[in-house]
């Protein structure tokens, strides 16, 4: 998948979410990227600006793609798990703190979530194309392979 945004609305009003430029695929590695940020409107006042916390440090662990977990900007800057229905955020390690110092992406730093919306790029990215998995995962065609085996199996009578 390409580039993807996403878009979340808190339970206390606050509407934020995030830039990722490289997009999930669900390989449990983290990817560098120097343009991805996060964003918030920490009243929900879309008319107004929202204020847009660059990638700090350099593009380093900017985006973490863990499967079956939901989006994450950095290991702490943005947080969305989809089963608890909440997100977390930690500014200044890797997210730029808001201007006023404060180091959470809303308040309080964890929130109950309303709405996420997640909008991707259809295209498919280089490190999809050439990917390849490690020896901890998934080879080509192994698993379905492996499917193949449990249908065959099912149907023998023991």
């Amino acid at each position: 998948q390409g580039a993807a945004v996403v878009v979340c609305k808190a339970s206390t009003g606050a509407v934020f979410g995030g830039y990722n430029p490289k997009g999930w695929l669900g390989y449990g590695d983290q990817r560098d990227a120097i343009s991805a940020f996060l964003f918030t409107w920490l009243d929900g006042d879309l008319s107004e600006a929202a204020l847009k916390l660059p990638k700090i440090g350099g593009g380093a662990m900017a985006i973490l793609d863990e499967p079956g977990t939901g989006p994450r900007f950095g290991p702490d800057g943005l947080k969305v798990s989809l089963d608890g229905r909440v997100a977390a955020s930690r500014l200044g390690s890797y997210y730029d703190r808001r201007p006023d110092g404060s180091k959470t992406l809303f308040d309080p730093n964890v929130v109950e979530l309303k709405e996420v919306k997640v909008y991707v790029g259809a295209e498919e990215t280089e490190i999809a194309k050439n990917y390849k998995p490690n020896m901890l995962q998934w080879q080509p065609d192994e698993l379905e392979k492996l499917r193949e085996d449990d249908m065959q199996k099912g149907k023998v009578n023991y």
